[in-house]
């Protein structure tokens, strides 16, 4: 509130009377409005305290004036009394007037009054007074974000003056809410969205006059990181493609997109390469590391393994029947598909063990009969069967016959041999050309042995050219042809020792062989006669399935068992 006083003049004979002329303003501000009230009052009055002082009931109320920034009043009663020292209210006014921007106004008071006597004329004032000073201006508002987490900002505002009140809203998704007075404030908002940029608005009230002020700012929220990931291991099939989604930790995490590389893209390659899941297509047989590594910057990697195999997709077998004698033994010969098929294990049973025993591949016969041996792959579980023929068990009369390489000795044995035989041809009456000179070095190469074995098989050629006979012979041995591998060599050198010593009477005459359990025996071992060819005997039968003589069984070793 400001208020004071604004002396006048007045003029004519009576004002050395002291007579005295003046304006009592104040002013009452509304801060609120940035207004003032103006109370004026204009008075007169003898100061001396003289008794017969000026007195006119004639003055108008209307003559007597007052003004208050332009703005005009006038007195509600007519004369102007002075006697006896009386104070005169020559009028009064109250206004209401606006302060400027800045908070300050000033205001122009006058007054008046006409003559009152001849010697006193009149009087009149006029004078700026100011106001008091209202603050009109706004709060200044400053809003800074102090923090964030994946699920709040955290704002601090703060004012150059006193605010009777606080605001802030999150634009777009929530209300006006209230955090009370004073000049400055911490606001965590809260339940928001991770990753996420929200526009805020506050709002402040001056205490002082009531202003307002409003501030807008942009906070994000955080994000939950990845502390984990967990990949699957797994085996694939050449071919075979399948999806994975590996498992993130924690479960939400903000930004949950991860990258995928393989370490060997040659047996496994990643068609997906970012996102929350990947797929893997197996190319070749192996392993790869698949590593996946998160995007939120927080550098976070996840591994496993991924084993490529060949599955199997087949089994073949050499033969779907074997023979083999008690006590004797054969290999099952068989193929797993494909070649380079990752597991070829194959397991091997027997139907009737009494009959032949597995072991590995190897087929042991047990005791006579047939059985059936059932081959299963592990991977993809293929089958094949072979039937098992078991016949009783047989002592084999051999001869020694090298089998790598030829030494001197064995073509001169050979030689010999083939000797004796042209002269036991000869004996029958039967021409024979000469054969063809062998000869050879001490152990010669089995590598050069070709001209040699060419010899052997033409002087063979001309043998089985000569029709000749013996008391135990009809027809004639017939030799394959020429062969590079080994059993095509000792099979050459078998004959040649067969068909010597049957002529020449090794093994005795047949007709004497003797079955002493069905079987033909010398000196007490099972005889098989072993050749390329089988041999027929005049004299053979065959009775109950078996080959024999007189009665007595006969067994012809060739290529098979007979």
């Amino acid at each position: 509130m400001a208020s004071g006083r604004i002396n006048g003049v007045v003029t004519g004979d009576d004002a050395s009377r002291k007579y005295q002329f003046w304006v009592e303003w104040s002013s009452q501000p509304n801060v609120a409005n940035g207004t003032s009230v103006v109370q004026a009052n204009a008075y007169v009055q003898r100061t001396d305290g003289y008794s017969a002082s000026a007195y006119n009931n004639d003055i108008s109320a209307g003559s007597k004036r007052l003004t208050i920034d332009g703005t005009a009043y006038t007195s509600g009663s007519n004369g102007i009394d002075t006697r006896n020292g009386r104070k005169v209210l020559i009028a009064s006014g109250l206004k209401t007037v606006t302060h400027n921007a800045n908070g300050y106004r000033n205001v122009t008071i006058t007054a008046s009054f006409p003559r009152v006597a001849s010697s006193l004329t009149g009087g009149s004032l006029s004078g700026t007074v100011s106001l008091g000073y209202i603050d009109m201006s706004a709060p200044a508002l400053m809003v800074t974000v102090t923090g964030s987490t994946p699920t709040s900002v955290t704002l601090r505002v703060t004012s150059n003056a006193a605010l009777s009140d606080i605001q802030y809203r999150v634009i777009g998704l929530r209300g006006w809410v209230s955090v009370g007075a004073g000049s400055g404030k911490t606001i965590t908002v809260t339940g928001l969205s991770p990753n996420t940029a929200y526009s805020f608005e506050l709002w402040g009230k001056k205490q002082s006059n009531g202003k307002e002020a409003y501030k807008t700012v942009t906070g994000k929220t955080g994000i939950t990181r990845v502390t984990g990931i967990t990949l699957q291991s797994d085996t694939l099939s050449v071919g075979e493609k399948k999806s994975y989604t590996p498992v993130i930790i924690p479960s939400g995490a903000s930004i949950r997109a991860l990258t995928y590389k393989s370490s060997n893209p040659s047996v496994a390659v990643l068609q997906t390469e970012t996102g929350e899941s990947y797929t893997a297509l197996a190319k070749s047989v192996g392993t790869t590391t698949i590593t996946a590594t998160a995007t939120d910057g927080s550098g976070v990697t996840g591994t496993c393994t991924i084993t490529v195999t060949q599955p199997v997709q087949g089994l073949t077998i050499a033969a779907d029947s074997l023979s083999v004698p008690v006590g004797w033994s054969v290999q099952l010969e068989y193929t797993v598909l494909p070649a380079d098929a990752t597991d070829k294990s194959v397991t091997i049973v027997s139907n009737d063990e009494t009959v032949a025993t597995v072991s590995g591949n190897t087929v042991i016969g047990v005791g006579n009969g047939v059985t059936t041996v059932v081959l299963t792959t592990k991977d993809g579980g293929f089958t094949a069967s072979v039937q098992i023929f078991v016949r009783g068990s047989f002592v084999w009369y051999d001869y020694p016959v090298p089998l790598d390489i030829l030494n001197a000795a064995d073509v001169q044995r050979i030689s010999v041999n083939m000797s004796a035989l042209r002269g036991l041809i000869l004996l029958t009456g039967e021409q024979v050309d000469e054969f063809a000179p062998i000869n050879a070095q001490v152990n010669t190469p089995y590598r050069s042995m070709r001209g040699l074995l060419q010899s052997i098989e033409d002087n063979l050629t001309a043998l089985n050219a000569t029709p000749y006979k013996s008391g135990y012979y009809v027809g004639h041995v017939t030799v394959g042809a020429y062969a590079t591998d080994r059993a095509g060599i000792w099979r050459w050198l078998q004959t040649i020792n067969d068909i010597y010593h049957i002529l020449a009477g090794d093994v005795g005459m047949w007709q004497a062989l003797k079955c002493t359990d069905g079987y033909p025996t010398i000196n007490g071992n099972h005889v098989l006669v072993r050749g390329e060819v089988y041999i027929l005997w005049q004299t053979l039968t065959c009775t109950d399935g078996y080959p024999t003589i007189n009665g007595n069984h006969i067994n012809i070793r060739g290529d098979l068992i007979g």
